[in-house]
């Protein structure tokens, strides 16, 4: 099984909001030397991944319904509200399932190069998921 590099804000990332541990040996690896994640823990973080995304969005869905519901009876405010939750799902949009595509394409890539190639475009989508919380 081949390994699929990841930097110390990614594997920080997969912690901290996914709940998924990094074994510290990969953790300890700074920005340049990255660590290391089997694919069979990719696999897991896959999985992972889309699970806690289908729970935050149906969580943020739930906070939208409350807000519109809190608004609605003031007419004055519903510009700004429009306007908020508008910018709520721009920022949401970051979050299609691209990522969870590509780790599926790193996953079932049989030939070690192509493997290492499709790795890397996940790491940037990562890493833009990750800009995108702030990190």
């Amino acid at each position: 099984m081949s390994d699929m590099t990841l930097t110390a804000a990614q594997a920080d990332f997969l912690n901290k909001f996914l709940g998924i541990e990094i074994p510290a040996a990969a953790n300890a690896a700074d920005e340049t030397a990255g660590g290391t994640v089997s694919i069979v823990k990719l696999g897991k973080a896959r999985l992972e991944w889309a699970a806690h995304k289908k729970r935050m969005f149906a969580e943020i869905n739930r906070l939208k319904n409350a807000v519109q519901k809190a608004y609605q009876t003031a007419p004055d405010m519903q510009g700004a509200v429009s306007g908020g939750l508008a910018k709520l799902d721009t920022a949401l949009s970051q979050f299609s399932d691209d990522l969870t595509n590509q780790l599926d394409a790193v996953l079932n890539e049989g030939d070690p190069d192509r493997q290492q190639k499709l790795s890397g475009e996940a790491r940037v989508r990562l890493h833009k998921i990750t800009a995108a919380l702030g990190q």
